[in-house]
């Protein structure tokens, strides 16, 4: 009676316990964790800080999100040091409770000295496992925290994958009543967007900023999955087909160019293994052969991380020339000309229009006037819906329309600065 006691009391302590300091503890590890990418922040843009004279603001930013995880870690650890104490105090009380008892049954004649001594042994070793519960009850209740964030982060997946192995796409898109919008807000970014494009056709996406037009592209490469509606490749809906069947056959350039830790020849490779006939061949279909050419090591120069070895240009054609790799039929670009220079431009223009000829799909974003001549279609977005979509001199009119075609077909320098006003 004493042992079951003794146990129910040091289980009620580890309870108590977990739902005094749960709470406190998802606060500090959320503000931790909400420091942490704040610093990682920071040093990634510091030359941008040092030039702006930001480096002291972003220091103190740091100090205050800091000094909210030291608050919170400092609530935690007295409610863990109070009843961490108490625990130990019960648990050394009860050794002396098991051997008074023992004690008094000696005294009253109801067991015998050795009787006394192995039941106190065993009700020791009975009690150790619930000691253990306790010492990893701390353990238990992290790793069900973690596993309900990451439940609650993650989309359910269909355990049963597919059997069925879909052919390679041709490059039909189809875009159906799509809607997409964050939790927390009210507003959708993308509201009811639908088109359709025939294979080797190209249509451009322009407009103000904020106008969700990185998001469409997230959603047309099957990374975000539609709120409603459906995206679909050859009839398929695009972000249920198994991405290691369809990456091959996808081509993206996303607006934030990251390049990973390696050399050109590997990133325009997927970071798979290195074909150089494959590689070589993207590279000359982006036009970016004689760049990389004229790089210090050639295909096998290191990029840094994140391309850091690189200009912005340079990273620019590396990351065009990845989306080209291999056979995609299907290609994105979120503003390819972003950093281009007007021989990279024009270049640019080229690669589309190669692949057009080829019968590949191109979706295309961007400001710049230029790269519209090389479009069957231009979309304006604006709020996250369609306000109208078209030929080139039905969105811009034809007095515009003109000389970006012009300005396109004849590569003059001062295109390259041309913006949509839209």
């Amino acid at each position: 009676m004493v042992a079951s006691a003794g146990a129910v009391i040091l289980f009620g302590i580890a309870w108590l316990n977990e739902r005094l300091s749960r709470k406190p503890l998802e606060q500090m590890q959320l503000e931790s964790r909400e420091a942490g990418r704040f610093a990682d922040q920071s040093v990634s843009h510091a030359e941008v800080a040092a030039a702006l004279g930001m480096s002291e603001n972003l220091s103190n930013g740091w100090q205050r999100l800091s000094h909210k995880v030291l608050h919170h870690q400092l609530r935690v650890n007295r409610i863990v040091s109070f009843l961490s104490s108490s625990s130990r105090f019960v648990r050394q009380f009860l050794q002396v409770a098991l051997l008074a008892t023992g004690a008094w049954l000696v005294i009253n004649q109801f067991a015998t000295i050795g009787v006394m001594i192995a039941a106190t042994i065993l009700l020791g070793r009975a009690l150790a496992p619930v000691e253990s519960a306790i010492a990893g009850w701390k353990s238990l209740v992290d790793a069900r925290s973690s596993y309900g964030r990451l439940k609650k982060a993650l989309p359910e997946q269909d355990n049963e994958a597919s059997t069925t192995q879909l052919p390679a796409p041709v490059g039909a898109l189809s875009v159906e009543n799509v809607m997409f919008g964050l939790i927390g807000q009210e507003r959708p970014i993308i509201n009811r967007v639908s088109f359709t494009l025939d294979p080797g056709n190209a249509i451009a996406i322009v407009g103000p900023s904020a106008a969700g037009k990185s998001t469409l592209a997230r959603l047309l490469v099957g990374v975000w999955k539609p709120s409603t509606g459906v995206v679909r490749l050859d009839g398929a809906d695009i972000s249920s087909w198994p991405r290691e069947q369809l990456g091959p056959h996808i081509g993206y350039l996303p607006q934030s160019i990251e390049l990973f830790a390696g050399s050109v020849s590997e990133n325009i490779a997927r970071m798979g293994e290195v074909d150089s006939a494959a590689v070589v061949e993207a590279a000359q279909r982006a036009n970016a052969h004689e760049t990389i050419l004229r790089l210090e090591k050639g295909y096998d120069t290191s990029v840094g991380n994140g391309g850091a070895f690189l200009s912005a240009g340079q990273r620019q054609r590396v990351a065009l020339a990845r989306a080209l790799y291999g056979t995609p039929r299907l290609v994105i670009l979120d503003e390819p000309n972003s950093n281009l220079d007007h021989e990279g431009e024009a270049a640019l223009l080229e690669a589309i229009r190669g692949l057009k000829s080829q019968g590949v799909t191109i979706v295309v974003i961007t400001h710049r006037t230029p790269i519209l001549a090389a479009m069957d279609k231009v979309m304006l977005l604006r709020d996250g819906a369609i306000e109208k979509q078209g030929a080139l001199s039905e969105i811009i009119g034809p007095a515009r329309a003109k000389p970006a075609e012009a300005a396109a077909m004849a590569s003059k320098p001062e295109a390259s600065t041309a913006s949509v006003g839209v």
